[in-house]
């Protein structure tokens, strides 16, 4: 036993070491980009959780490791939106909302045996962040970003959610040391993943789901053949293929010809774009911006303009709209 005692340890002390790293790298960038503030808050409050949670080093464990550890699932949802661009609700609203509900159901029902409460909060949380990352895969023109997607958070999360069962299924007493063996095991190797990720780089450029900027330039020259795909995007683009309602990457594709994976870098590389949805609704709202302006057609209802330009249903309409002028068509028109 002594010897198991010896090895979680060991484990224990290089996942400190490396969360640490990851928490100091991600403040050190901290003032100028969110996303790296949520991925320094994500590796201090890791590294408290493998502190506190120890065993046999505290009798009672310490009130501020005890927190941090509270909030790590929020941290890394917090992380988790920004690398995917999920908008500033998250940390305007997701963080503060999630982080208040961690810590006063921890205050208020752990004392009382009910630590189970927290867990499952912690399950839906980490539930949340795989549903973002699948639902948004196959949109994601970041070629890095998609495998991050896999390889990382999603990992992550279903660790997180293994973790939590683990500790619903032996509470209160605790999980046996092999199977804390086994969890530090697997959170290590995710960590050194992590750190390859951040720091394996062959280019002294940083990971490009690290770069805040909304079009970045792009990285390389396109090839020959890429400049004909986007000869012949700008075409279709023109001609109004972006109006077709559900229009998806891989139909695009086909379309032009060209594969999936090329498309995404032309429109990435090409022309500057993370995402799709993004991309083909810039020209739906660019569109619908010239008629909401239109005084000969005013009597057009907003719902009407939504579907002339290829949305569905009013409310992705809106939210597109807003998050590309910054407000309503309904106040664009009133403003016009």
């Amino acid at each position: 036993m002594s010897g198991l005692i010896a090895i979680e340890l060991l484990l224990r002390g290089a996942g400190i070491a490396l969360s640490l790293a990851i928490g100091l790298v991600g403040l050190a960038r901290a003032p100028r980009e969110p996303v790296s503030w949520a991925m320094g808050c994500t590796g201090v409050c890791l590294t408290a959780y493998l502190i506190g949670s120890a065993p046999g080093f505290f009798d009672v464990e310490p009130l501020s490791t005890r927190l941090l550890s509270a909030i790590f699932p929020v941290m890394i949802w917090w992380f988790a939106m920004e690398v995917f661009e999920q908008g500033d609700w998250p940390r305007r609203v997701g963080v503060p909302v999630l982080t208040g509900l961690q810590l006063l159901t921890y205050a208020t029902l752990v004392p009382y045996g009910l630590q189970a409460v927290c867990l499952v909060l912690a399950i839906l949380i980490y539930s949340h962040i795989i549903w973002v990352a699948v639902a948004g895969h196959s949109d994601d023109l970041v070629e890095e970003r998609r495998r991050l997607r896999w390889v990382i958070l999603v990992l992550a999360s279903v660790e997180g959610i293994l973790f939590a069962v683990v500790e619903l299924q032996f509470a209160p007493g605790g999980a046996p040391l092999w199977v804390g063996v086994m969890q530090t095991s697997a959170l290590v190797m995710l960590l050194m993943a992590t750190m390859v990720w951040l720091f394996g780089r062959r280019s002294a450029a940083r990971p490009a789901v690290l770069d805040e900027s909304p079009h970045p330039p792009a990285a390389e020259p396109l090839s020959a053949k890429e400049q004909a795909v986007l000869t012949r995007l700008e075409a279709a683009m023109e001609a109004g293929a972006w109006q077709r309602e559900g229009l998806t990457i891989g139909a695009l594709a086909e379309e032009l010809q060209t594969g999936e994976h090329r498309l995404r870098r032309v429109i990435n590389q090409g022309l500057g774009h993370r995402n799709f949805a993004q991309f083909i609704n810039g020209y739906r709202v660019r569109a619908a911006q010239e008629v909401l302006g239109d005084p000969a057609r005013a009597d057009r209802t907003v719902l009407e303009i939504a579907h002339a330009v290829g949305f569905a249903s009013l409310g992705p309409f809106n939210r597109a709209f807003r998050d590309i002028t910054g407000e309503s068509p309904s106040e664009f028109r009133a403003d016009s």
